[in-house]
């Protein structure tokens, strides 16, 4: 195909995004099919955020999040030179200020797909992931500058949520003024509402639906995916060996004759 006409496809798929499957896996066909122009398609990704609203830029968000799922389970890539994931990875926080915006419409979502893009390339940053969970309006102070990759989207993350905490604040204490940078003044319609919760639950089903399916070219497990399993998981500590205890004491008891 043209390299002309596929771009022109391909803005047209983004533009058109939505959260069901069926849309999602027509463009990761094609993505992949024209893998040659992923520099190109990635460039489009990049422009198509600025001209979307916010429910649609989180639509491509949910895409993007397909596409390296898919590029991490199937076998036909598994060398270093892998196409679209390098480069997503490269401006993952620059895709992400693009989706959030400045009303942090799409803060909690973004998280999501962050957590589950780590988690399926096997790059998982608990640390800056649970200095996430750990920022309360008790606790501003938490700071983290990370200058590439995923760890400087958790980074933006966390400024971006601290900025949303400021913002209750202000409106906490000084509501006259609130509105003013106020992230939470723009209100979203019913409509907005019942979508993302419409597109919410179409991402759910197909992440259950995708959890189970592992690319096993030899019809068996093997070594890459024995070790992309064992690495998203620590080591037992002493928590969990007291909460396996625990968990040990209750099937003891519920087999005790009364």
């Amino acid at each position: 195909m043209d390299p002309f006409e596929a771009r022109l496809q391909f803005s047209q798929m983004m533009e058109t995004m939505s959260s069901f499957s069926q849309t999602i896996l027509k463009a990761i066909n094609f993505a992949l099919k024209n893998q040659d122009l992923h520099e190109d398609f990635h460039s489009v990704v990049l422009e198509i955020l600025d001209r979307l609203d916010f429910n649609a830029r989180i639509n491509v968000l949910y895409f993007l999040e397909a596409l390296i799922r898919y590029i991490s389970n199937s076998a036909n890539f598994k060398d270093s030179r892998v196409p679209y994931v390098d480069n997503l990875e490269r401006d993952w926080k620059l895709i992400l200020s693009k989706v959030i915006g400045d009303d942090l419409v799409n803060l909690n979502s973004c998280v999501d797909v962050q957590r589950e893009v780590e988690r399926v390339l096997g790059k998982q940053n608990r640390d800056l992931s649970k200095m996430y969970d750990d920022l309360t309006l008790e606790n501003l102070v938490v700071k983290s500058e990370e200058s590439e990759g995923f760890r400087a989207a958790w980074s933006f993350l966390i400024s971006k949520k601290r900025q949303g905490i400021r913002d209750r604040l202000q409106l906490i204490h000084d509501p006259e003024t609130a509105h003013i940078g106020d992230s939470l003044s723009s209100k979203p319609t019913k409509e907005q509402i019942l979508k993302r919760i419409e597109n919410d639950r179409e991402r759910n089903k197909r992440l259950k639906e995708t959890n189970w399916v592992v690319a096993r070219p030899l019809g068996k497990p093997d070594i890459p995916e024995f070790e992309r399993i064992w690495n998203q998981y620590q080591a037992l500590d002493e928590d969990d060996y007291l909460q396996l205890k625990e968990l040990q004491q209750v099937v003891r008891e519920s087999y005790q004759v009364l």
